[in-house]
């Protein structure tokens, strides 16, 4: 019987085997050495969410996990838990990059997403990789030259983020799910993007005004309000100097603010480069 249960917990979901599972992913699961999680992080999540590092992820799991906590009455954790849906199936949700932070595209892993479902969160990649230029030098505080050479050919510029978004997009049709969200539809519809992406994961009956407050709450000021406190409660969300703005992990969060950092012939160039690596994606709002 319990090897059934194991095999088909869909067909055969008793109350004891509910709490075998909730006991397994919010205690066991989540209480290990991290080497011993990767070793299921590929079998025991039903959706990943992928992004290139500076895409907006801090953002999008935030307000993920502000609505998962109020509509399951949850603790508030970026480690989103694992809560049921109507229909009693677990959520399993898992973030990553894919190692793309490395500068190098991680093939292997990339392969591991074939019929998963997957969402794909992608921004403008002169957006994201000035945003990567300041968290490399006020946050990591390393020495990687100047911004438009950073920007124009370096690992986390505009050619390795077009390749990262265009490998794993042109993979969607090898996924039995895909959803992809825009980090600049993000900013002007905040709730319609957000409900697509908890319509995809099987939250169907989506609470407008929970979503609205939790949007509210969410916004640049308050998680920048939040990141000074120091009550995100996670050492990857502080500044490393609380009066440089540019050292905290919510920074800007503008669109187009690449423009504020170039010349008019770098812009050209960046421009033209974007133009010419984009392959089959439109970055931007359409």
């Amino acid at each position: 019987m319990l090897y059934l249960l194991l095999l088909k917990p869909e067909n055969v979901m008793s109350n004891s085997m509910k709490i075998i599972e909730d006991y397994f992913f919010e205690k066991f699961y989540k209480s290990v050495h991290v080497r011993f999680r990767k070793l299921f992080f590929w079998y025991i999540n039903d959706y990943f969410i992928i992004s290139f590092p500076k895409s907006g992820r801090t953002w999008l799991r935030y307000i993920l996990s502000l609505y998962i906590a109020e509509y399951f009455k949850r603790s508030v954790s970026l480690n989103i838990a694992f809560p049921r849906r109507d229909d009693g199936k677990l959520i399993r949700v898992a973030f990553t990059h894919l190692d793309s932070d490395s500068g190098k595209l991680n093939l292997k892993k990339i392969k591991k997403l074939k019929n998963k479902k997957v969402v794909l969160l992608t921004r403008d990649p002169r957006d994201v990789s000035v945003s990567y230029f300041f968290h490399k030098t006020k946050r990591e505080r390393q020495e990687v030259g100047d911004m438009y050479p950073f920007v124009k050919d370096g690992p986390h510029g505009i050619k390795a983020i077009c390749n990262f978004i265009n490998t794993i997009y042109k993979m969607r049709f090898s996924f039995s799910d895909f959803l992809l969200l825009k980090y600049e539809r993000m900013c002007d519809d905040t709730s319609s993007e957000v409900a697509k992406l908890l319509r995809f994961i099987g939250i169907n009956n989506v609470d407008e005004q929970l979503l609205k407050k939790v949007i509210e709450l969410s916004s640049f000021d308050n998680m920048k309000k939040i990141e000074a406190a120091g009550s995100f409660n996670d050492a990857r969300i502080i500044p490393t100097d609380k009066n440089d703005p540019d050292s905290y992990k919510v920074r800007r969060g503008k669109v187009n603010g690449y423009i504020d950092y170039f010349n008019n012939n770098e812009l050209k160039v960046i421009n033209a480069l974007v133009s010419e690596c984009k392959g089959d994606m439109d970055f931007g709002k359409s």
